[in-house]
């Protein structure tokens, strides 16, 4: 099986991607268990409720990064890198008079009547 330079691509922004998830759910982690060390050792209040909520946010993110990561990984995995070459050009197309073709006027209107109802700049 040949390697394109399509495919090392893919395989490069799969490669940064994961690195990446990976790097953000390791942080998302440490947060939470920071978090949730925290709690136990604040005495007031207000703090424990904001570490708890820290908690749970950096928890729910974690989730979803997770989520996103398996994704990410079972399509890297599953769908088979495209190995076909450059497209084909499509045939050329005048869409200018393809257009032009298919407008039609009605008979009441002329091509410059919204032009003449403009009043002409001064300057």
């Amino acid at each position: 099986m040949e390697v394109t330079d399509h495919q090392k691509s893919e395989i490069v922004s799969f490669t940064i991607l994961i690195v990446s998830l990976g790097a953000i759910g390791l942080g998302l982690a440490a947060l939470t268990f920071m978090a949730t060390r925290q709690i136990e050792a604040v005495s007031d209040t207000e703090m424990r409720r904001f570490l708890a909520r820290l908690a749970w946010l950096s928890f729910v993110l974690l989730a979803v990064t997770l989520v996103v990561l398996f994704w990410t990984v079972t399509r890297l995995l599953r769908v088979p890198m495209r190995s076909e070459g450059p497209l084909e050009a499509t045939p050329y197309v005048d869409a200018w008079a393809l257009a032009g073709k298919r407008f039609k006027l009605d008979q009441t209107e002329s091509p410059d009547q919204d032009e003449a109802d403009e009043p002409e700049d001064p300057t």
